[in-house]
Protein backbone atom coordinates (compact mmCIF):
# COMPACT_ATOMS: atom_id res chain seq x y z
CA UNK A 1 0.00 0.00 0.00
CA UNK A 2 1.32 3.72 -0.71
CA UNK A 3 0.48 6.67 1.27
CA UNK A 4 0.00 9.99 -0.09
CA UNK A 5 1.31 12.66 2.23
CA UNK A 6 0.22 15.69 0.40
CA UNK A 7 -2.74 18.45 0.95
CA UNK A 8 -6.34 18.77 -0.41
CA UNK A 9 -5.60 20.64 -3.64
CA UNK A 10 -3.08 18.77 -4.95
CA UNK A 11 -3.62 17.85 -8.32
CA UNK A 12 -0.69 15.97 -8.67
CA UNK A 13 -1.56 13.11 -6.02
CA UNK A 14 -5.16 13.38 -7.82
CA UNK A 15 -4.17 12.44 -11.06
CA UNK A 16 -1.74 9.55 -9.44
CA UNK A 17 -4.53 7.80 -7.90
CA UNK A 18 -7.54 7.76 -10.40
CA UNK A 19 -6.41 5.00 -11.43
CA UNK A 20 -5.56 3.11 -8.09
CA UNK A 21 -8.16 0.94 -6.08
CA UNK A 22 -8.82 2.15 -2.60
CA UNK A 23 -6.93 -0.56 -1.14
CA UNK A 24 -3.75 0.36 -2.94
CA UNK A 25 -3.20 3.60 -1.39
CA UNK A 26 -4.11 6.21 1.85
CA UNK A 27 -4.39 9.89 1.73
CA UNK A 28 -2.96 12.05 4.43
CA UNK A 29 -4.15 15.96 3.87
CA UNK A 30 -1.76 17.28 5.96
CA UNK A 31 -4.31 20.69 5.84
CA UNK A 32 -6.46 18.88 7.04
CA UNK A 33 -5.00 16.73 9.97
CA UNK A 34 -6.58 18.18 12.94
CA UNK A 35 -10.25 18.45 11.69
CA UNK A 36 -10.23 15.05 10.04
CA UNK A 37 -7.65 13.01 11.20
CA UNK A 38 -5.78 11.41 14.18
CA UNK A 39 -2.79 9.84 14.44
CA UNK A 40 -1.74 7.70 17.59
CA UNK A 41 1.37 6.29 18.13
CA UNK A 42 1.95 3.36 20.71
CA UNK A 43 5.55 3.21 21.92
CA UNK A 44 6.94 -0.05 23.71
CA UNK A 45 10.16 -1.70 24.27
CA UNK A 46 9.60 -4.20 21.50
CA UNK A 47 7.41 -2.10 18.78
CA UNK A 48 6.02 0.98 16.96
CA UNK A 49 2.29 0.63 16.40
CA UNK A 50 0.78 3.62 14.58
CA UNK A 51 -2.21 4.15 13.28
CA UNK A 52 -4.01 6.85 11.31
CA UNK A 53 -7.73 7.50 11.23
CA UNK A 54 -9.71 10.09 9.53
CA UNK A 55 -13.76 10.55 10.00
CA UNK A 56 -15.30 8.82 6.90
CA UNK A 57 -14.01 5.23 9.07
CA UNK A 58 -10.69 4.85 6.71
CA UNK A 59 -7.95 3.78 9.05
CA UNK A 60 -4.38 3.06 8.22
CA UNK A 61 -2.16 0.77 10.08
CA UNK A 62 1.38 1.77 8.76
CA UNK A 63 2.62 -1.45 8.98
CA UNK A 64 0.49 -1.80 6.02
CA UNK A 65 2.64 0.82 4.20
CA UNK A 66 5.50 -0.47 1.41
CA UNK A 67 6.39 3.14 0.26
CA UNK A 68 5.42 6.88 0.95
CA UNK A 69 5.16 9.69 -1.50
CA UNK A 70 5.74 13.06 0.11
CA UNK A 71 4.16 14.83 -2.33
CA UNK A 72 3.34 18.32 -0.97
CA UNK A 73 2.11 18.75 2.40
CA UNK A 74 0.71 22.37 3.91
CA UNK A 75 0.35 23.45 7.56
CA UNK A 76 -1.96 21.85 9.42
CA UNK A 77 -5.41 24.15 9.94
CA UNK A 78 -5.77 24.79 13.83
CA UNK A 79 -9.42 23.93 15.14
CA UNK A 80 -10.99 26.90 15.23
CA UNK A 81 -12.08 27.01 18.83
CA UNK A 82 -8.84 27.94 20.36
CA UNK A 83 -8.98 31.56 21.51
CA UNK A 84 -6.02 32.15 23.22
CA UNK A 85 -3.45 33.22 20.95
CA UNK A 86 -0.49 31.37 23.03
CA UNK A 87 -1.71 28.20 23.54
CA UNK A 88 -2.49 28.41 20.18
CA UNK A 89 0.88 29.00 18.47
CA UNK A 90 1.93 26.60 21.41
CA UNK A 91 -0.30 23.58 19.93
CA UNK A 92 1.21 24.81 15.73
CA UNK A 93 4.61 24.18 17.17
CA UNK A 94 4.00 20.95 18.73
CA UNK A 95 1.80 19.91 15.77
CA UNK A 96 4.40 20.77 13.59
CA UNK A 97 7.00 18.86 15.71
CA UNK A 98 4.84 15.63 15.58
CA UNK A 99 4.70 15.85 11.79
CA UNK A 100 8.26 16.48 11.67
CA UNK A 101 9.27 13.18 14.09
CA UNK A 102 6.38 11.18 11.91
CA UNK A 103 8.05 11.44 8.94
CA UNK A 104 11.46 10.45 10.25
CA UNK A 105 9.97 7.44 12.00
CA UNK A 106 10.10 5.20 9.03
CA UNK A 107 13.72 5.61 7.29
CA UNK A 108 12.93 2.13 5.95
CA UNK A 109 9.99 2.03 3.81
CA UNK A 110 10.74 3.50 0.45
CA UNK A 111 9.92 7.32 -0.12
CA UNK A 112 9.77 9.79 -2.68
CA UNK A 113 11.50 11.62 -1.45
CA UNK A 114 12.05 11.63 2.21
CA UNK A 115 11.76 15.10 3.99
CA UNK A 116 15.29 14.49 5.43
CA UNK A 117 16.96 14.54 2.01
CA UNK A 118 14.58 16.98 0.42
CA UNK A 119 16.09 19.27 3.06
CA UNK A 120 19.44 18.39 2.21
CA UNK A 121 19.21 19.27 -0.89
CA UNK A 122 17.66 22.12 -1.10
CA UNK A 123 19.70 25.62 -2.08
CA UNK A 124 20.69 26.96 -5.19
CA UNK A 125 24.48 28.09 -3.83
CA UNK A 126 24.88 24.63 -2.37
CA UNK A 127 23.64 22.80 -5.68
CA UNK A 128 25.92 25.08 -8.08
CA UNK A 129 28.61 24.38 -6.00
CA UNK A 130 28.33 20.35 -6.30
CA UNK A 131 27.07 20.58 -9.61
CA UNK A 132 30.54 22.30 -10.83
CA UNK A 133 32.11 19.96 -8.67
CA UNK A 134 30.44 16.90 -10.72
CA UNK A 135 31.37 18.27 -14.00
CA UNK A 136 28.47 19.88 -15.12
CA UNK A 137 28.93 23.32 -16.45
CA UNK A 138 27.55 25.82 -14.57
CA UNK A 139 26.77 30.26 -15.29
CA UNK A 140 29.22 32.21 -13.32
CA UNK A 141 27.98 33.09 -10.26
CA UNK A 142 28.34 35.77 -7.55
CA UNK A 143 26.71 35.98 -4.55
CA UNK A 144 27.16 39.16 -2.61
CA UNK A 145 25.71 42.77 -0.73
CA UNK A 146 29.25 44.34 -2.09
CA UNK A 147 28.03 46.81 -4.59
CA UNK A 148 31.38 47.25 -5.50
CA UNK A 149 31.79 43.15 -6.42
CA UNK A 150 28.31 43.53 -8.08
CA UNK A 151 29.83 45.76 -10.43
CA UNK A 152 33.39 44.07 -11.48
CA UNK A 153 31.18 41.18 -11.98
CA UNK A 154 28.87 42.87 -14.25
CA UNK A 155 31.39 43.90 -16.45
CA UNK A 156 33.09 40.53 -16.28
CA UNK A 157 29.33 39.47 -17.64
CA UNK A 158 29.51 42.15 -20.83
CA UNK A 159 27.07 44.19 -18.50
CA UNK A 160 24.04 41.57 -18.76
CA UNK A 161 23.25 39.28 -15.63
CA UNK A 162 20.35 37.57 -13.97
CA UNK A 163 19.47 37.96 -10.36
CA UNK A 164 17.12 34.94 -8.77
CA UNK A 165 16.53 34.44 -5.21
CA UNK A 166 18.82 32.35 -3.02
CA UNK A 167 15.69 30.44 -1.36
CA UNK A 168 13.60 29.37 -4.59
CA UNK A 169 10.40 29.68 -2.13
CA UNK A 170 11.20 33.31 -1.45
CA UNK A 171 8.22 36.00 -2.29
CA UNK A 172 6.83 38.81 -1.54
CA UNK A 173 3.34 39.98 -0.54
CA UNK A 174 1.30 42.70 -2.41
CA UNK A 175 -2.48 43.40 -1.27
CA UNK A 176 -2.51 40.07 0.94
CA UNK A 177 -1.51 38.22 -2.34
CA UNK A 178 2.00 36.39 -2.61
CA UNK A 179 4.34 37.11 -5.34
CA UNK A 180 6.93 34.58 -6.22
CA UNK A 181 10.23 36.82 -6.76
CA UNK A 182 10.94 35.38 -10.31
CA UNK A 183 14.46 35.65 -12.50
CA UNK A 184 15.17 39.22 -13.87
CA UNK A 185 17.76 40.28 -16.56
CA UNK A 186 19.81 43.11 -15.25
CA UNK A 187 21.27 45.36 -17.89
CA UNK A 188 22.21 48.55 -19.37
CA UNK A 189 18.91 49.70 -19.35
CA UNK A 190 17.35 49.03 -15.92
CA UNK A 191 20.76 49.10 -14.00
CA UNK A 192 19.60 52.13 -12.68
CA UNK A 193 16.93 51.01 -10.47
CA UNK A 194 19.13 48.95 -8.34
CA UNK A 195 19.06 49.85 -5.30
CA UNK A 196 22.16 49.45 -3.25
CA UNK A 197 20.88 49.80 0.27
CA UNK A 198 19.00 46.76 -0.03
CA UNK A 199 21.84 44.89 -1.56
CA UNK A 200 23.76 45.72 1.53
CA UNK A 201 21.17 44.15 3.90
CA UNK A 202 21.02 40.75 2.33
CA UNK A 203 23.06 39.25 -0.22
CA UNK A 204 21.59 38.35 -3.56
CA UNK A 205 22.29 35.98 -6.58
CA UNK A 206 23.38 36.81 -9.75
CA UNK A 207 24.51 35.15 -12.49
CA UNK A 208 25.96 35.80 -16.38
CA UNK A 209 23.35 35.91 -18.85
CA UNK A 210 23.34 32.59 -21.27
CA UNK A 211 22.42 33.24 -24.69
CA UNK A 212 20.37 29.70 -24.94
CA UNK A 213 18.36 27.81 -27.52
CA UNK A 214 15.74 27.04 -24.86
CA UNK A 215 15.52 25.38 -21.57
CA UNK A 216 15.15 21.74 -20.65
CA UNK A 217 12.88 20.56 -17.23
CA UNK A 218 14.45 16.88 -16.36
CA UNK A 219 12.04 15.02 -14.18
CA UNK A 220 14.12 12.38 -13.18
CA UNK A 221 12.34 8.98 -11.50
CA UNK A 222 14.33 6.35 -10.40
CA UNK A 223 16.98 7.30 -12.42
CA UNK A 224 14.66 7.80 -15.39
CA UNK A 225 14.98 10.82 -16.95
CA UNK A 226 11.97 12.39 -18.89
CA UNK A 227 13.17 15.78 -20.38
CA UNK A 228 11.18 18.52 -21.77
CA UNK A 229 12.41 21.28 -24.13
CA UNK A 230 10.48 24.65 -23.10
CA UNK A 231 11.24 27.33 -26.07
CA UNK A 232 9.85 30.74 -23.53
CA UNK A 233 8.89 34.12 -25.05
CA UNK A 234 10.77 36.03 -21.97
CA UNK A 235 13.74 34.86 -19.31
CA UNK A 236 11.20 33.41 -16.98
CA UNK A 237 8.69 30.85 -18.49
CA UNK A 238 7.01 30.13 -14.95
CA UNK A 239 5.41 34.09 -15.21
CA UNK A 240 1.39 33.96 -16.21
CA UNK A 241 2.52 36.07 -19.22
CA UNK A 242 5.19 33.82 -20.65
CA UNK A 243 4.08 32.31 -24.12
CA UNK A 244 5.66 28.91 -23.86
CA UNK A 245 6.04 25.45 -26.38
CA UNK A 246 6.63 22.25 -25.11
CA UNK A 247 8.50 19.20 -26.74
CA UNK A 248 9.98 15.53 -25.57
CA UNK A 249 13.39 16.04 -25.76
CA UNK A 250 16.21 12.85 -25.75
CA UNK A 251 19.10 14.30 -23.53
CA UNK A 252 23.00 13.41 -24.70
CA UNK A 253 24.11 10.04 -22.59
CA UNK A 254 26.85 12.38 -20.56
CA UNK A 255 23.82 14.89 -19.44
CA UNK A 256 22.05 11.97 -18.08
CA UNK A 257 25.40 10.23 -16.31
CA UNK A 258 25.84 13.03 -14.60
CA UNK A 259 21.85 13.88 -13.15
CA UNK A 260 22.09 10.02 -12.32
CA UNK A 261 25.48 10.86 -10.61
CA UNK A 262 23.41 13.83 -8.79
CA UNK A 263 20.60 12.03 -7.50
CA UNK A 264 22.74 8.90 -6.28
CA UNK A 265 25.11 11.43 -4.51
CA UNK A 266 22.43 12.41 -2.42
CA UNK A 267 20.62 9.21 -2.21
CA UNK A 268 17.67 10.60 -4.03
CA UNK A 269 15.06 8.86 -6.62
CA UNK A 270 13.14 12.02 -7.70
CA UNK A 271 14.22 15.35 -8.98
CA UNK A 272 12.99 17.62 -11.07
CA UNK A 273 15.94 19.39 -12.90
CA UNK A 274 16.40 23.16 -14.71
CA UNK A 275 18.75 23.01 -18.02
CA UNK A 276 19.70 25.39 -20.02
CA UNK A 277 21.06 24.59 -23.59
CA UNK A 278 23.27 27.88 -24.76
CA UNK A 279 24.27 28.51 -28.38
CA UNK A 280 27.81 27.70 -27.78
CA UNK A 281 26.03 24.60 -27.52
CA UNK A 282 27.14 23.94 -24.09
CA UNK A 283 24.64 22.21 -21.41
CA UNK A 284 24.30 24.56 -18.16
CA UNK A 285 22.79 23.12 -14.58
CA UNK A 286 20.48 25.53 -13.29
CA UNK A 287 19.01 24.09 -10.56
CA UNK A 288 17.63 20.95 -8.99
CA UNK A 289 13.94 21.02 -7.21
CA UNK A 290 14.37 17.25 -5.17
CA UNK A 291 10.14 17.79 -4.79
CA UNK A 292 9.33 19.76 -7.75
CA UNK A 293 6.26 19.74 -9.97
CA UNK A 294 5.38 17.69 -13.15
CA UNK A 295 2.23 17.26 -14.36
CA UNK A 296 1.26 20.18 -16.50
CA UNK A 297 4.94 18.49 -19.05
CA UNK A 298 2.98 15.06 -19.23
CA UNK A 299 -0.11 16.62 -20.02
CA UNK A 300 1.35 18.32 -22.24
CA UNK A 301 3.57 16.15 -23.72
CA UNK A 302 2.83 12.94 -22.62
CA UNK A 303 6.13 12.12 -21.35
CA UNK A 304 4.92 9.04 -18.76
CA UNK A 305 5.87 10.19 -15.27
CA UNK A 306 3.04 9.04 -13.59
CA UNK A 307 3.62 5.45 -14.34
CA UNK A 308 7.58 5.89 -13.63
CA UNK A 309 6.46 7.01 -10.42
CA UNK A 310 3.85 4.44 -9.39
CA UNK A 311 6.12 1.58 -10.69
CA UNK A 312 8.69 2.70 -8.52
CA UNK A 313 6.83 3.08 -5.99
CA UNK A 314 4.91 -0.15 -5.99
CA UNK A 315 8.76 -2.01 -6.97
CA UNK A 316 8.85 -3.96 -3.82
CA UNK A 317 9.45 -7.68 -3.91
CA UNK A 318 6.41 -8.59 -2.55
CA UNK A 319 3.62 -5.95 -4.84
CA UNK A 320 2.48 -6.87 -8.27
CA UNK A 321 0.86 -4.07 -9.09
CA UNK A 322 2.68 -2.11 -12.39
CA UNK A 323 0.65 0.67 -14.28
CA UNK A 324 0.29 -0.47 -17.44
Amino acid sequence: MILFITSKMDAHVDYLIKELSDDDFFRLNIDDYLTFHTITYKISNSKLDVNIFNKIGSNLDMNKIKSIYYRRPTIPTIIDNIEDNNIKQLLEKETMEFLRQYYYSFPDLKWLTNPYKIHLTKGRVNQLIFASKLGFKIPKTIVTNNKDDFLTFFEECHRKVIIKSINPLSYTSKNGEKESFYTEIIDDSNIKNIDFKLLSNSPSLFQEFIDSEYELRVTSVDNQHFAVKIISSITDWRKQKAVVSYEEYTLPNDISNLLSQYLNYYDLDFGCFDLIKGKDGQYYFLELNPNGQWLWLEIETGVPIRKAIIDFLYSSPNSNLMVQ
